[in-house]
């Protein structure tokens, strides 16, 4: 019995199009007194502000002597303890425009 999965007439993978070249805006790279590293990227023509955050924490940051306290410390900012409630921090929400 033949294999049906062996069947080339079924679908036909399309053509791969040759890549482009994108033109990525400029970006300017400093570090703020606290240690804090900040990329920014300006477009004078959108009067919008997006800030996004990323935190060098976690699992793959952590040392082999604390494995475990990064998932802790998540844990407890979204489900607080018997003690403190959960973090005040809203939810991340993909609505636009005016709250």
């Amino acid at each position: 019995m033949a294999d049906p999965w062996d069947r080339k007439d079924l679908i036909v993978a399309p053509t791969t199009p040759t890549p482009t070249a994108i033109t990525l805006r400029r970006s300017s790279a400093f570090t703020l007194a606290n240690g804090l590293q900040v990329i920014a990227v300006t477009n004078p023509r959108l009067p919008v502000v997006s800030v996004q955050l990323a935190v060098r924490a976690g699992r793959a940051e952590e040392p082999l002597t604390r494995m475990g306290v990064a998932e802790l410390a998540a844990d407890v900012l979204l489900k607080g303890t018997r003690k403190r409630t959960r973090s005040p921090w809203p939810a991340p929400s993909t609505r636009s425009g005016p709250r």
